[in-house]
């Protein structure tokens, strides 16, 4: 999995030096002279000064999975592609760090009871996936077209029929398109979620007083729901609710 994520990598690491200067010359050799964790600090620490640089955060997930750190590693890659979905190197790297998560998860315990990366999207992955682009565009010529029609049908008197078969037609084409822009608008991208940095248990309550109810590994990509001092609620992949210590959860788009 290592020399896999190295090409991986080595397809990818030209980002603008003259952006980072310096710094990221000190990252990309401490990379190649397998100090992976000091890479990843000094990746890091570009990422906290070019948050909205995706490759940066390409840089530290992979940097961080080379020095065998899979949560962090799969939060950093999150990142990458929250800022940029269409980057075909971090989906790579991260279903491959699910992947290698999942087999030592297996190995060693019994999955039963444990919470494992993958189908972790909350039931949100046809909504997250949906082309913007195009829904918009049907809205907008839908929208258009219904209002056209119905001010054609107000002036004219023949053909009524056809003109309110059509707007009917029209109309719950618009509507559709609508309503999927709304839930996408109110359930995706004003959703908070984060990514397990350590394998850890879900609990009952906000507190290690209260009973752990399963065990979540990390890598696995919960929705945030609220927060109680230093825990906060989360929705697991299975739709189970509970409470994970903050510290334990990086933040995707923070």
């Amino acid at each position: 999995m290592r020399t896999f994520l190295a090409l991986i990598m080595l397809a990818s690491m030209p980002i603008s030096i003259a952006q980072a200067g310096p710094d990221l010359q000190r990252a990309r050799d401490a990379f190649w002279s397998s100090k992976f964790g000091t890479a990843a600090d000094l990746y890091r620490s570009l990422a906290k000064q070019y948050p909205k640089q995706a490759d940066i955060w390409y840089n530290v997930g992979t940097a961080e999975a080379m020095a065998g750190k899979m949560g962090p590693a799969a939060f950093a890659l999150e990142q990458c592609l929250a800022l940029q979905p269409d980057h075909a190197d971090a989906a790579h790297n991260l279903d491959k760090i699910r992947q290698w998560v999942t087999g030592k998860a297996l190995e060693t315990t019994s999955s039963k009871r444990l919470i494992l990366p993958g189908n972790d999207d909350a039931g949100t992955g046809l909504l997250a996936a949906m082309p913007l682009t195009e829904v918009r565009i049907i809205f907008a010529i839908s929208w258009s077209l219904l209002c056209l029609l119905i001010f054609v049908l107000r002036r004219s008197s023949s053909r009524r029929t056809a003109a309110s078969f059509l707007i009917i037609l029209v109309g719950l084409v618009s509507v559709s398109s609508g309503g999927l822009l709304l839930t996408r608008t109110y359930v995706v991208d004003q959703a908070r979620y984060g990514v397990l940095l350590e394998t850890t248990a879900a609990r009952q309550g906000p507190g290690k007083q209260y009973a752990a109810q399963t065990q979540v590994s990390n890598s696995v990509k919960v929705s945030l729901r609220g927060q109680d001092r230093d825990w906060t609620q989360v929705v697991l992949p299975n739709g189970q609710g509970g409470w994970i210590a903050t510290r334990l959860i990086g933040v995707i788009g923070d």
